[in-house]
């Protein structure tokens, strides 16, 4: 998979993707031997970022990144709660598998993205309130960061953030390791 973000139009030989409004994000497809299959936009009303992509074992990409307004993923539409909001979206050879909106009143970002088994992780940035679906958070900082953790299926587990205050967090997953005797996992969230 190759993506990114894109303002007016990309061009991949035997497909063209025009942007709708400001940037639109961009997902293709190649196969083994490097020979373009396939490619679609993600696009809104007003700018949409992508900031990191992961692949799992079984070849779900999934993107995250943020969206100002609004973005359609497929058949799914999200509105923004405030500025920006943070989205992950899951894709295979099948097509759209999942998505989901994280944000609330101010900016939030998708920044970082980890696979291992059948778990996603998500790190990222917000300001002030934020729901993460089942989990309420609260910055204590002007931004501070956070990571949520979703199964492969899309249902979002759990969320955490930084307890201190802090002018540009980065939410940033770093390091992942695990330990079979304890089954603990160990996140690394780069903060400041």
């Amino acid at each position: 998979y190759y993506a990114g973000s894109f303002y007016k139009e990309i061009d991949f030989g035997k497909q063209k993707l025009y942007a709708q409004n400001g940037a639109d994000i961009f997902l293709a497809e190649y196969d083994q031997n490097g020979n373009f299959l396939t490619a679609q936009s993600f696009s809104g009303e007003d700018d949409q970022v992508l900031n990191d992509l992961a692949c799992d074992d079984e070849g779900t990409v999934y993107l995250t990144g943020f969206f100002n307004n609004n973005i359609r993923f497929d058949d799914v539409m999200f509105e923004s709660d405030g500025k920006k909001d943070a989205f992950i979206a899951a894709y295979n050879e099948s097509g759209f598998q999942w998505a989901d909106r994280i944000g609330g009143f101010y900016s939030d970002q998708g920044k970082s993205l980890f696979v291992k088994g059948n778990k996603v992780w998500l790190a990222g940035t917000f300001a002030g309130k934020f729901d993460v679906h089942t989990s309420k958070l609260e910055s204590t900082g002007v931004t501070d960061a956070f990571v949520s953790c979703y199964n492969s299926e899309g249902k979002q587990l759990w969320g955490i953030c930084t307890s201190r205050a802090i002018h540009n967090g980065e939410g940033r997953i770093l390091n992942f390791t695990s330990t079979h005797q304890w089954r603990r996992h160990f996140i690394c969230c780069c903060v400041g």
